[in-house]
């Protein structure tokens, strides 16, 4: 078992610790890293695929393919007349645009046929 002194502060440390206990200060010299990390390759960027660039600025309220009306106008600012339904149609899925009396309608359907099983097996 060696033992090494602290340059800081001269404690008496085992030579196998890499830090002083005392003061916190490295005994072994610091590795530097001799090929760059993949991070340092980027430029210090994250790439993202034109798709979830696209998506990001939409989840932010943001279009960049509508150009603005007046140069102090953003492009998502535009004055439309329309009611909170609309806009809650208009902002729902593509696939997802049924309307609401058609689900009530087939959920009253599918009641009655439960109703109507329910009071045949009984009989």
């Amino acid at each position: 078992m060696s033992i090494t002194t602290c340059e800081k502060c001269g404690e008496v440390v085992d030579e196998a610790k890499a830090f002083c206990p005392g003061c916190g200060s490295s005994l072994v010299d610091e590795e530097e890293r001799k090929d760059d990390s993949e991070f340092d390759a980027s430029g210090g960027t994250q790439e993202f695929s034109e798709s979830v660039f696209n998506v990001m600025l939409s989840d932010m309220g943001l279009n960049i393919s509508e150009i603005p009306d007046r140069p102090g106008q953003r492009a998502g600012d535009k004055a439309v007349d329309t009611t909170p339904a609309d806009a809650a149609q208009n902002n729902a899925a593509p696939g997802n645009k049924v309307p609401i009396v058609v689900i009530f309608g087939i959920l009253i359907l599918v009641i009655v046929v439960i109703l109507l099983a329910v009071f045949l097996i009984r009989k």
